[in-house]
């Protein structure tokens, strides 16, 4: 199974938030590793340090978390994944044709759903409940999070 990882559970998988456990051991117990593209990795840092800036982290957690995240792409849990930015902005673009005018899809959770669509990605893995929706109008599969 291949899983789509939106940055919003990136961020709760690796700064410490009430769920961070459960979500570690739920990552840390998934056989295949997942992908990472540069739109996700910006985006779960800037909101890393964004916890920061709005006194819901600190600069020791923030270090932690990029260390754990720099780990994990180092022992291969997360790999690096080119993105075909074409198929992805034309993808995005059909999707708000398609949902823009009927739910709340945020250009970013456009551009998630539309590297997932676009990519050999069958399920998506969000915490946000607008974009799960979008996700699964598009066609994927939602995963079940602790």
């Amino acid at each position: 199974m291949r899983v789509y990882l939106d940055p919003s559970l990136l961020v709760a998988l690796y700064l410490p938030e009430a769920r961070t456990g459960k979500l570690r051991e739920w990552l840390v117990g998934q056989r295949s590793p997942f992908g990472l593209n540069a739109w996700q990795e910006i985006e779960f840092r800037n909101a890393a340090r964004q916890k920061v800036m709005r006194g819901e982290a600190n600069t020791a957690d923030l270090a932690r978390t990029f260390r754990i995240f720099d780990d994990d792409c180092v022992s291969g849990r997360l790999i690096r994944r080119e993105v075909s930015w074409d198929a992805t902005f034309i993808e995005a673009e059909r999707l708000s044709r398609k949902f823009g005018l009927s739910s709340n899809c945020r250009a970013f959770d456009l551009i998630h759903v539309a590297i997932a669509t676009t990519s050999d990605v069958s399920h998506f893995a969000t915490l946000d409940a607008e974009q799960s929706r979008l996700a699964e109008a598009a066609g994927l599969e939602l995963v079940a999070l602790p």
